[in-house]
């Protein structure tokens, strides 16, 4: 419970007691609107992403190389044709 003397402005007070939280599902947001490509989501821990970053780093390369690399492995290993390349928009 908060005091009224309190030196917290009246925002503060109801987001601590509760009352401006925002019951949501969160929901990855569409980045790519294309016939072609779509994305996906996939969480790994902080320290494998430096990890994968630093290799992209290391190798000049980006994220979405590895992936590739990574996917194209998994395919080859399955029996499987490498995937589909697609064109990377990159914007700056």
């Amino acid at each position: 419970m908060i005091k009224k003397n309190s030196s917290i402005s009246a925002e503060t007070a109801a987001a601590l007691s509760g009352d401006a939280i925002k019951e949501e599902t969160a929901k990855a947001a569409l980045r790519v609107r294309s016939e072609k490509k779509t994305n996906i989501t996939y969480f790994v821990s902080i320290a494998t992403h430096r990890r994968l970053k630093q290799r992209a780093l290391d190798r000049n390369t980006s994220l979405q190389q590895l992936l590739d690399e990574a996917l194209d492995a998994y395919f080859a290993q399955q029996g499987e044709p490498p995937i589909e390349r697609i064109e990377s928009v990159r914007r700056g």
